[in-house]
């Protein structure tokens, strides 16, 4: 230790490479648990490279556990989900840039074409868009002028005159189609779960984001799970219930199977 809170370690031997990241997470594990789990004796002068000795006898019960997920039990399986989300953001974020550039858009241009493509004609707006993602109208607007320049979409008057309703054009709607493939890497990869994992999962991160949604966090989610329509475990009992389709949707009138839950159900309304 050379001061109080800064600690300096030699790791390395006489047949391998560094060890310094293995044995900087041991001191780690000692500064945070209060455990003394290693101790270094070099010898004053060393016949071969100073090594650093692991004792056995001071491990942690669960050291084995310890060092395979960075934790103590499941505290931080919450932190863990978080992290595996947000590197999956990353991706997806990486794939979406690599598509918009290809085709001489921004992500944001990129969001458009596509959304232009699918949502219904009464979502066709500016307003509409940057509610959809999340950004400032006069972002958003930004982003669909740039479109315009582009010759990929037009501006049609609606009938109160005010609003203008965004069409996209013969070549957008040719860029709409060459961009939706853009995340077929993460589909292809998720296509390769088995079918109850998948719809677990889709299930779990339905729930979250409406959660989200009630926090403010998210701001449009037309989704089963934020619907005023939604029954969530009306046919949970075991007894009587497939364990598959354990929700009910009051418009369809019939129990909502897990894997046909919706992320942007024309019919939504939201919940109160």
């Amino acid at each position: 230790m050379l001061e109080d809170n800064i600690y300096y370690s030699i790791a390395c031997n006489s047949r391998g490479p560094a060890q310094a990241p293995y044995v900087g997470s041991l001191i780690s594990d000692s500064l945070s648990s209060n455990r003394a789990c290693l101790a270094y004796p070099f010898r004053h002068r060393p016949r071969s490279a100073a090594s650093v000795v692991y004792h056995e006898t001071v491990r942690s019960p669960n050291f084995k556990a310890e060092r395979m997920t960075g934790s103590h039990g499941e505290a931080d399986l919450d932190r863990r989900l978080a992290d595996a989300i947000e590197r999956l953001g990353n991706g997806l974020r990486s794939l979406s840039q690599r598509s918009a550039r290809g085709h001489g858009l921004s992500p944001l241009q990129q969001q458009a074409v596509l959304a232009l493509s699918r949502q219904p004609e009464a979502r066709r707006e500016v307003n509409a868009l940057a509610a959809e993602f999340d950004v400032t109208t006069p972002t958003m607007s930004d982003a669909v002028g740039a479109l315009e320049r582009k010759e990929l979409l037009t501006r049609s008057p609606i009938p109160d005159g005010r609003r203008r309703r965004l069409i996209l054009t013969e070549r957008g709607e040719a860029v709409a189609r060459e961009l939706a493939a853009w995340d077929e890497q993460v589909v292809t990869s998720l296509g390769k779960l088995p079918t109850s994992d998948r719809a677990t999962t889709l299930h779990t991160l339905l729930q979250v984001i409406a959660d989200l949604q009630r926090q403010g966090v998210v701001s449009v989610a037309r989704m089963c799970t934020t619907c005023r329509f939604f029954s969530p475990d009306k046919h949970a009992d075991p007894k009587h219930a497939d364990p598959s389709a354990p929700h009910h949707c009051e418009l369809l009138r019939t129990p909502l199977p897990l894997t046909d839950l919706r992320t942007d159900c024309p019919e939504h309304q939201p919940a109160a």
